[in-house]
């Protein structure tokens, strides 16, 4: 009985995975990757699902990064609506490989944490993005305006009390920044990845289908120093 109660738990909460947390870097929210990134920059920024397999999900996050040389470093907090509100976690180290004129090009990895505990059973993911984001730094007379794309390799960690897998899956995002000169800048951005099937016996025997493919669309400012 209690077997049977914890493989219902545990279905319970992967179909909640599956319906509502479009898992990225920060959960539901786009992976960050502009290899034109310079100087110190915090800002914060609003996200949401657009079609039905990211969940629709509402999502807040506050983020820094760094980019000095050829390092970029990122870092940055989130709030997600589960149902609940969970908080997301992820940190990222870049290294620029190629500055020609306006042309950066840039490899990143990062990691990001999330939970999800609304139906009781924790959900714990974990994420290892590993991009390779391609961009232009267009200076103007005001500002300057930084598109860039970023395909991505995913490597997820995905548990609960009844066990736990790893998965991996690639993605996309892609965005523009504009920074004007007295430090204030705006920043929009995209992502779309494509997860796989959760196999059959993994965390707990429970069988479920996870293949996805979710999109997310998101906003904010930012501010540089």
């Amino acid at each position: 009985m209690r077997q049977v109660l914890r493989v219902s738990i545990a279905t319970a909460a992967l179909t909640a995975l599956a319906a509502s947390a479009a898992v990225a870097q920060l959960a539901n929210i786009p992976v960050y990757a502009n290899p034109s990134a310079s100087g110190i920059r915090v800002g914060g920024e609003v996200a949401v699902g657009i079609n039905d397999e990211s969940g629709k999900n509402l999502a807040f996050a506050a983020r820094a990064s760094a980019g000095f040389g050829k390092l970029i470093l990122g870092a940055g907090v989130g709030l997600v609506d589960f149902g609940t509100t969970e908080p997301t976690f992820m940190g990222s180290l870049g290294y620029r490989i190629v500055r020609a004129g306006p042309v950066n090009v840039a490899v990143q990895a990062g990691v990001g944490f999330t939970r999800n505990s609304s139906l009781g059973e924790v959900l714990r993911t974990a994420d290892i993005p590993v991009s390779l984001g391609i961009g232009l730094n267009v200076p103007l007379l005001l500002a300057s305006v930084q598109p860039w794309v970023a395909p991505r390799f995913t490597i997820q960690r995905v548990a609960i009390d009844a066990g736990s897998t790893t998965r991996n899956h690639v993605g996309l995002s892609a965005g523009v920044d504009v920074n004007l000169l007295m430090g204030i800048g705006a920043r929009v951005a995209a992502d779309w990845s494509s997860l796989p099937s959760i196999d059959p016996g993994d965390l707990g025997g429970v069988v479920t289908d996870l293949k996805r493919r979710p999109v997310i669309l998101s906003g904010g400012i930012q501010f540089g120093f």
